[in-house]
């Protein structure tokens, strides 16, 4: 065997037995981790049919529609829009490139097992040229769009918890930023050095490296809780200066009565109520809140008494206390309205919290 087809083998374990995990491993993230579980299964059969090409050189083989030029990164962008609660419009617009090339592939496919002299050798590879220049500007799309998605779940991760170690993707960061350079890389070997062989063994021990990075880095995500709510983010992108400074000044005046005069413990606050109490229109409020990333007064409010929750459970002076009792202290007039609220904005129930912690 040789020196590549080695690395080839012991990668397709390892991307093997991480597409497993992803896939049975009862996460409390589970649904989102299936795509993570998709992303690595595509890199997996592309590791997979180059591994048996190099050994067999079987035409077929090469020409297989399961490739993945245009689908593996839209996979890791569709599980940070699900992290941050984004709707990504238009979705099934990103997925049309892989069915095209999968379609393409297949025609071709069925063509060469006809009869493998009707494409030539130098046809297939004007073939994967082509394709590789579209699937190159179309990563550097992805990979982009989606380090753009992780800068703003960055920025709203402290408004849903405390501790942000290891919440704020930044292996996928390096990743997209590693895509970038790879896709540059290529099409500068094909534009400049198409068969420079020592380019090619760097372009893959850089992927091979790559490879075990993200691989370890997604293992250490899979448990990790880092769902954030971003749906309320401002769209008007006309707002004048003095309009935004408004709503700065509204939401700080807002969130100071909040945290000094501790409002949320209240069980019957309204915006009605807080509105004559901070003497601001309640379109104000609503209009500064939403342009910070809450829905409506309501989440803004149930956001801290979630935060008293937390501390309160953990507090020794509080064990004798149920669970309802602690979300009464803080405000909550209702169980369902409570266990609903955590577990959206801690993404996992207050008996699982007291036990993680």
């Amino acid at each position: 065997m040789r020196f590549l087809d080695s690395f080839y083998f012991i990668s397709g374990i390892q991307t093997l037995i991480i597409t497993l995990i992803f896939f049975f491993y009862k996460s409390k993230k589970i649904k989102v981790n299936r795509y993570l579980g998709l992303f690595f299964l595509t890199l997996l059969i592309e590791i997979t049919i180059h591994f048996i090409y190099q050994n067999t050189n079987l035409k077929s083989v090469y020409l297989n529609p399961l490739k993945f030029n245009f689908l593996t990164t839209v996979l890791l962008l569709f599980y940070v829009v699900k992290i941050s609660d984004l709707k990504l419009k238009k979705r099934i617009l990103y997925l049309i490139p892989a069915a095209i090339e999968f379609l393409f592939f297949s025609i071709i496919y069925i063509i060469v097992l006809i009869d493998d002299t009707i494409i030539s050798d130098q046809s297939i590879k004007n073939i994967f040229t082509t394709i590789t220049y579209f699937s190159v500007g179309f990563n550097i799309f992805i990979s982009i769009k989606t380090i753009r998605i992780i800068n703003l779940h960055r920025k709203f991760l402290p408004q849903f918890y405390t501790n942000t170690k290891n919440k704020s993707l930044n292996w996928i960061t390096v990743f997209c930023s590693f895509c970038i350079f790879y896709n540059t890389g290529i099409f500068i070997k094909i534009l400049l050095f198409p068969w420079n062989k020592q380019i090619i063994l760097f372009l893959f021990i850089i992927n091979i490296l790559i490879l075990y990075y993200i691989s370890i880095a997604s293992i250490i995500q899979i448990n990790i809780i880092n769902y954030v709510k971003i749906k309320g983010l401002p769209q008007n992108t006309k707002q004048t200066k003095s309009e935004d400074k408004e709503l700065i000044l509204a939401f700080e005046q807002v969130e100071k009565f909040m945290k000094v005069e501790q409002l949320y413990l209240n069980s019957n606050i309204s915006l009605t109520m807080f509105s004559k109490k901070v003497n601001i229109p309640k379109s104000i409020i609503s209009k500064s809140l939403k342009e910070t990333g809450y829905d409506n007064f309501n989440s803004y409010v149930n956001a801290y008494r979630i935060e008293g929750v937390k501390k309160l459970l953990l507090n020794e002076s509080y064990k004798k206390y149920s669970i309802v009792a602690i979300s009464k202290e803080v405000g909550f007039n209702s169980r369902a309205s409570f266990y609903k609220n955590f577990k959206e904005r801690v993404g996992i129930s207050p008996s699982d919290y007291i036990n993680q912690n």
